[in-house]
């Protein structure tokens, strides 16, 4: 529980980097016009953190708990290898990129992210689920093997993704004016994220299988990736339909 309980801080500084750059969209897009392609890339890049990144991040520390159990040794080792993965991107732009370029992009993004005191309450609500939700999904998903032998990698397809759900859930409930507007439409958006996920999660099987055994071996299987592909598609158009911006501020700034 110790290691799902550090991998739960790791996956929390991962929706607060998310969550950081939601804002700073959101506050640049009130002194200007963003470019719709620059909004697209920034949500999805954040909606693949928490959709493909995170549940596979915990599925992995289910699947080592699991098949090296809780010794000290494979349990550290464990972390830092998880860790590691979430780290990546940091070391990238720490050290990839030139010195003028990161302080650059130091400096803007810290003019540009504008955190308000819904935003903090909102992120410590985030905290919350992921130290309370994470470790009950991992031990949930280690106890599977037991409890239904037969089908545990379903069962815990369900319990991974459990945590990224809840916090998109909480974010749009609790971003919302109207409470229960906001409850309905973020329950919608919860399952529907959680359908887009198993879908993704479909296609990528169903790759691997292809490129395990031959084109040949998913004759037959048309209808179901053709619901698959669907199930894709229709999250993007209602990603697309959803995406609006708030109207650029037109006051006149102040001359000093």
């Amino acid at each position: 529980m110790i290691y799902a309980q550090v991998v739960a801080f790791a996956v929390f500084a991962e929706i607060r980097d998310c969550m950081l750059c939601e804002i700073a969209l959101r506050e640049i897009s009130k002194r200007r016009e963003v470019p719709r392609g620059w909004r697209y890339a920034i949500r999805g890049l954040n909606y693949v953190r928490y959709i493909s990144l995170l549940p596979n991040i915990i599925y992995s520390v289910m699947a080592l708990v699991y098949e090296d159990g809780g010794r000290v040794k494979y349990v550290c080792l464990n972390t830092v290898a998880v860790l590691f993965i979430l780290e990546v991107d940091n070391l990238a732009f720490l050290h990839g990129l030139g010195e003028r370029t990161r302080m650059e992009a130091e400096e803007h993004a810290h003019a540009g992210a504008r955190v308000t005191e819904e935003d903090l309450r909102i992120m410590g609500v985030v905290k919350l689920i992921c130290v309370v939700l994470i470790p009950c999904s991992v031990f949930v998903g280690v106890c599977s093997h037991s409890w239904v032998p037969d089908q545990h990698d379903a069962f815990n397809e369900v319990f991974n993704a459990l945590p990224s759900i809840a916090v998109l859930f909480v974010q749009r409930m609790m971003a919302s004016k109207r409470k229960l507007k906001g409850a309905c439409g973020g329950f919608g958006w919860a399952i529907l994220n959680f359908s887009n996920y198993s879908a993704w999660n479909g296609l990528f099987y169903v790759v691997t299988y292809i490129q395990a055994h031959g084109p040949q071996a998913i004759v037959g299987w048309e209808p179901w990736i053709g619901g698959l592909a669907a199930m894709v598609a229709l999250t993007l158009f209602i990603s697309i339909k959803t995406d609006s911006p708030p109207s650029p501020s037109t006051a006149p700034s102040g001359s000093s």
